[in-house]
């Protein structure tokens, strides 16, 4: 990665700070919507929403910071090079593209998919547990 590559990423990284720290309020209600403030206190499955989702939020960061890098590569490219946008983006920046799409593909599953992963990680868990470690079982008097 070149030195201006670097720059901007700092940039970036800086910018996407200020943003989370001034929408901290209105970012944190939307991630915990799915939770009802009136009531019961949370389940695991809403945690683990609200966990997935912040995950989710923490790679569509790091995938725009990386897909800034690949703009500014394409951005820089000589004039005089002939070679078409994505075969020379592919030669000089292999790693940050699939880097960068990866986590895009993987915040947008994580933040929007949030509530059927953590359904299916309880699900997956049930299976994998033995039985009589269940916390959640109708008759376990610890519940």
């Amino acid at each position: 990665m070149s030195v201006m590559a670097s720059v901007i990423n700092i940039i970036l990284t800086f910018i996407a700070g200020v943003i989370l720290i001034r929408n901290g309020d209105r970012i944190g209600a939307w991630l915990v919507s799915d939770i009802t403030e009136a009531g019961s206190p949370a389940d695991a499955i809403q945690i683990q929403a609200i966990a997935f989702a912040i995950l989710g939020l923490w790679f569509l960061v790091a995938g725009v910071r990386g897909g800034a890098n690949v703009a500014f590569t394409i951005l820089t490219k000589p004039k005089w090079d002939e070679t078409r946008q994505f075969e020379y983006l592919w030669d000089q920046q292999k790693q940050a593209l699939v880097g960068c799409v990866v986590d895009l593909a993987a915040g947008v599953i994580l933040l929007f998919g949030r509530a059927a992963i953590a359904r299916s990680v309880r699900t997956a868990w049930r299976v994998v547990r033995p039985p009589d470690t269940d916390e959640d079982r109708p008759d376990n008097p610890t519940t």
